[in-house]
């Protein structure tokens, strides 16, 4: 599995750059997201990562997320959409 690991803010004014390189790298390899290194999310960050999964599962592959941050944990839950952090290694 190919690991991305993005560091610093991952909000609006970051993630269409980031968008480019994780959809690119969607492969039937999988992809673990590694948040240990994001310092801030908003809801941007979470579509990223569900359109990352969406790419990934396309093409074949497992998606896992791991590191999450518990900003990001609390903004699934208030946007319904759990299924992207659940399972995944808390952040420290």
């Amino acid at each position: 599995m190919k690991e991305f690991s993005p560091e610093g803010p991952v909000n609006l004014s970051t993630v269409s750059a980031l968008s480019s390189t994780l959809l690119a790298a969607a492969t039937p390899e999988g992809m673990v997201v590694n948040l240990a290194g994001v310092t801030e999310v908003d809801s941007s960050s979470l579509a990223l990562l569900i359109a990352a999964r969406r790419a990934v599962e396309a093409a074949g592959g497992i998606f896992e997320v791991k590191e999450i941050p518990d900003a990001m944990k609390t903004l699934a839950s208030l946007y319904g959409v759990n299924f992207i952090v659940d399972n995944a290694a808390p952040h420290d």
